[in-house]
C-alpha cells in the first residue's frame, strides 16, 4: 500500500484538497524563507564608512552602491540618482520604492493566511462527512451498535480535523512571523533612507551620523558598554 492509499483510507474524499493546501503552503513558506535568508545573509552595508570615504565624489559612491544587491544599497542608489531633485520629490520616490519592496517581501503571505483559515474548515467538513457516514452505517445496521460500526466514521472525522489543524498551525505561524519581519525590515529601510535624504541636502553633522543597515546608530554603539 502506497502512502497516498494510506492517506486516502484515513482522510477519505478530502485527501486531495488537504494535500493541495499542504503543498501550496509548503511552497510559499520555502520560497519566502529563501528570500528572507538571502536578505539576512547579504553583506551589511557600512553606510557611515561609505559616506565618509566618498563625501566629495558622489559618482564613485553611486558606482559602489550599484555594485551591491542588498535592499539598502539599492535604496540609497535610487535616492542618489535623484540627488538633483527636491527633498520632497526624493521622499515621494523613496516611499513608492519602499511600498513596492514591502509588497515583494510579503508576496504570497495573504494566500498563506487564507490556507491557515481554510484548512481547519476543510477538517471540519471532514468531521461532518465522517459523522454522516457513521450515522448512515448505524441506520443500515441490522444488529446492535458495535465499536466497529462507529470506528470508520469517527476515525475519518478525527483524522481530517487533525490534518486541517496540522496544516493551519505552521501556515499561520509562518505568515505572522514573515509579515512581522518584512514590516520591520521596511521600517529600518525607511529610517535609513530618511537620514540619507537629509544627507544629500547637507543636513548632517558628526553628532548625527547615519544609522547602519541594521538600524543601529554609530554614536549609540560607541557609547554602549
Amino acid at each position: 500500500m502506497t502512502l497516498f492509499d494510506l492517506l486516502s483510507a484515513r482522510l477519505g474524499s478530502l485527501t486531495w484538497p488537504l494535500l493541495l493546501t499542504l503543498l501550496v503552503a509548503l511552497v510559499i513558506m520555502c520560497e519566502r524563507l529563501l528570500v528572507m535568508a538571502r536578505e539576512l545573509l547579504s553583506r551589511r552595508l557600512p553606510v557611515a564608512e561609505l559616506l565618509a570615504r566618498h563625501r566629495h565624489d558622489r559618482a564613485q559612491l553611486l558606482a559602489e552602491l550599484s555594485s551591491q544587491r542588498s535592499l539598502q544599497a539599492r535604496g540609497l542608489a535610487l535616492l542618489l540618482r535623484q540627488a538633483n531633485q527636491t527633498r520632497a520629490v526624493r521622499e515621494e520616490v523613496a516611499n513608492l520604492w519602499l511600498h513596492e519592496r514591502q509588497r515583494e517581501l510579503q508576496r504570497g503571505l495573504k494566500l498563506l493566511m487564507l490556507i491557515a483559515v481554510a484548512s481547519p474548515l476543510l477538517g471540519l467538513l471532514g468531521t461532518v462527512i465522517g459523522l454522516l457516514q457513521m450515522f448512515d452505517g448505524l441506520a443500515t445496521a441490522s444488529g446492535g451498535i458495535t465499536p466497529a460500526a462507529l470506528a470508520g466514521g469517527l476515525g475519518l472525522a478525527m483524522n481530517t480535523t487533525a490534518a486541517g489543524l496540522l496544516i493551519a498551525l505552521p501556515a499561520l505561524t509562518a505568515a505572522h512571523l514573515l509579515g512581522q519581519w518584512s514590516e520591520r525590515r521596511c521600517a529600518l529601510l525607511g529610517h535609513l533612507l530618511s537620514h540619507f535624504n537629509l544627507w544629500l541636502d547637507g543636513i548632517h553633522s558628526q553628532e548625527q551620523p547615519l544609522p547602519d543597515a541594521a538600524g543601529h546608530h554609530p554614536i549609540l554603539a560607541e557609547q554602549a558598554p
